[in-house]
C-alpha cells in the first residue's frame, strides 16, 4: 500500500492538472518531507525504510531543525515520495521534466529513485564537498521525458542530500514542484580542470589573441604551491578557452537570461577577464568599460569568498559563437595562493534572479476586505517580462477569486502588486504563480491566510 504522503502528492498533482492552462503539466509537492541528520549512501535508496525519520516542513533552516553546524559542515537528507502521472508525458509535446527544488543552503545532490541526477545545479555533478556555495541559486534539474528513471503512474522517490558550509541558514527552504517543458536546454557546465598558468604579471595576459602555448598547465581546485610552485607569492595568471555554443539555444529561448561565471574561491584577490575585458574583481561584477581598481590586490580576508560574476546574456563581452577566453589574474600576498574552487558557467534564467515576497502584513479595510501586497524583485541584469496568476479559495465564499495579468519589471528593480481578498474567518488559501515570457513557472507558493488580523 502506498504511503499516505505519496497519496497526498498524487492529489496535489491532480489538483494542479485541473487548473486553467496547467492541465497535466505541474505537480506541487507538499510541505511535509522526511528528514534525517547525518550521511549515508543508503539514504537515496527507494527501498530504505524512512518511517523513523522526522517529518518536517521544507521551509525551515538547519538551525530550526536542530542540525549542529558550529563547524560549518552539517549534512542532512530530505526524502519525498510522489506519483508522477503518465498524462504529463503526453502534455503539449513535453520533452523533459523539470524538478524545481528552490533555494538550498549551501550545496546539494539530487537523486530520483536512487539515481544521482545532479548537484549544485549541474547535471551529473559529484563535487558535493568541494563545490562552491550557491545559496542564492535556484536548483532546477532536468530529466528527459523518455528516461527509464521515471516511474510513470507509480511511486517515485526524491532524495536531496544537503551540506551547509555556513553557520546559519542551511537546508531546503523553498517550495518544490515538478513541471513539463518543451525546451531541450543545457543549464550549465563545469570548466576544464586544467588551465594554462604563468607566474608574473602583464596587461597583455588578458588578451584573446595571446599565444599561451608555452604556458605551464595547472589545475584549479588546488593551491599552486602543491603543484610545483612552492614559495610563489605575488601575481600569476590562469587562462582557458571556453565554448559557450551549448548555452546559446537556452539563452535564445529564455529571453535575456543572466550568465554566471562562477570562479569559486581565490587565494587571495582576483580580477577576471572575458575576451580581454574585465568582468569582475574580488566578487563584484564589473560594468562594460570599467578598467578595474588599481588597488584591487590590497583587499584582505577574501580567500573564503566564492567569486560569482553575473552578466546579461546580451552583454557585448560574451561571444555566443566561436572561442571565448577566460583569464584570471590572481594576487597572493603570502602563504597559499591560486584558484581553489572548481569554476563553472551557468545560465540562471529568471527562476534564479527573480523572487516574490508574500510575507507582507494583511490589513482589514473599512469594506471588510483584506489588503496586502506581493512584492516582485528582479535581480537580473535585464528587464523581466512575465505574467502573474493567483487564485484565492475559501469555504467562506462560494466562488474562487482568480487574477491573471502581465507584469514588467526593470533591471535590479521591484514591483508591488496589490492583493485584495474578502475577509472571512473560514480557511482561506492564496496560490500565487509567476511565469516568464515562455510561460515557464519560475515561482509558486501557497499561503494560508491568517485568522487573527489587525485593522
Amino acid at each position: 500500500m502506498k504511503s499516505f504522503f505519496t497519496f497526498l502528492a498524487f492529489i496535489s498533482c491532480a489538483l494542479g492538472c485541473t487548473q486553467a492552462k496547467k492541465e497535466c503539466s505541474t505537480i506541487f509537492l507538499g510541505e511535509r518531507w522526511r528528514f534525517k541528520i547525518g550521511d549515508s549512501k543508503s539514504y537515496s535508496s527507494p527501498g530504505l525504510d524512512d518511517s523513523g525519520w522526522s517529518l518536517i516542513k521544507n521551509d525551515e533552516t538547519f538551525e530550526q531543525l536542530g542540525v549542529s553546524n558550529d563547524a560549518g559542515d552539517g549534512i542532512a537528507w530530505y526524502r519525498y515520495k510522489v506519483v508522477i502521472p503518465s498524462a504529463m508525458r503526453k502534455h503539449g509535446g513535453a520533452k523533459k521534466l523539470e524538478f524545481y527544488l528552490g533555494l538550498i543552503g549551501d550545496r546539494d545532490q539530487f537523486f530520483l529513485n536512487g539515481n544521482l541526477i545532479g548537484g549544485n545545479n549541474v547535471a551529473g555533478d559529484t563535487s558535493f564537498v568541494s563545490a562552491a556555495s550557491m545559496p542564492d541559486l535556484t536548483r532546477k534539474y532536468e530529466i528527459p521525458i523518455g528516461s527509464r528513471l521515471i516511474n510513470w503512474d507509480g511511486e517515485n522517490l526524491i532524495a536531496v542530500r544537503v551540506l551547509s558550509k555556513q553557520k546559519a541558514g542551511g537546508g531546503m527552504t523553498s517550495d518544490v514542484f515538478i513541471k513539463t517543458s518543451t525546451f531541450e536546454l543545457v543549464r550549465g557546465f563545469k570548466l576544464a580542470a586544467r588551465w594554462k598558468f604563468k607566474a608574473g604579471d602583464s596587461s597583455g595576459y588578458k588578451n584573446i589573441d595571446l599565444n599561451d602555448k608555452e604556458w605551464r598547465s595547472i589545475s584549479s581546485g588546488e593551491v599552486w604551491e602543491r603543484q610545483g610552485h612552492n614559495g610563489l607569492d605575488g601575481f600569476a595568471w590562469y587562462r582557458q578557452a571556453v565554448d559557450l555554443t551549448g548555452l546559446s539555444l537556452q539563452i535564445r529561448q529564455s529571453n535575456n537570461s543572466t550568465v554566471r561565471f562562477l570562479i569559486g574561491k581565490v587565494d587571495d584577490t582576483d580580477q577576471v577577464f572575458l575576451n580581454g575585458e574585465l568582468i569582475g574583481e574580488n566578487g563584484s561584477t564589473a560594468k562594460p568599460g570599467y578598467a578595474g581598481n588599481i588597488r584591487f590586490k590590497d583587499r584582505s580576508t577574501l580567500a573564503g569568498l566564492d567569486r560569482m560574476y553575473d552578466l546579461s546574456s546580451n552583454d557585448r563581452r560574451i561571444k555566443w559563437s566561436g572561442k571565448n577566453v577566460l583569464a584570471v589574474r590572481v594576487f597572493d600576498s603570502g602563504g597559499d595562493g591560486g584558484l581553489t574552487g572548481r569554476p563553472q558557467v551557468a545560465v540562471l534564467g529568471y527562476d534564479n534572479n527573480t523572487r516574490v515576497d508574500l510575507s507582507r502584513l494583511y490589513k482589514i479595510n473599512g469594506n471588510n476586505v483584506l489588503d496586502t501586497v506581493a512584492v516582485l524583485y528582479n535581480n537580473n541584469a535585464a528587464k523581466f517580462r512575465g505574467r502573474v496568476k493567483y487564485d484565492v479559495q475559501s469555504t467562506g465564499f462560494a466562488r474562487k477569486i482568480e487574477r491573471d495579468f502581465d507584469v514588467e519589471i526593470g533591471p535590479r528593480d521591484s514591483l508591488a502588486i496589490p492583493i485584495s481578498i474578502p475577509y472571512t474567518r473560514e480557511k482561506t488559501t492564496l496560490k500565487f504563480f509567476l511565469d516568464d515570457e515562455s510561460s515557464s513557472t519560475i515561482f509558486y507558493n501557497e499561503v494560508r491566510l491568517p485568522f487573527v488580523l489587525f485593522k
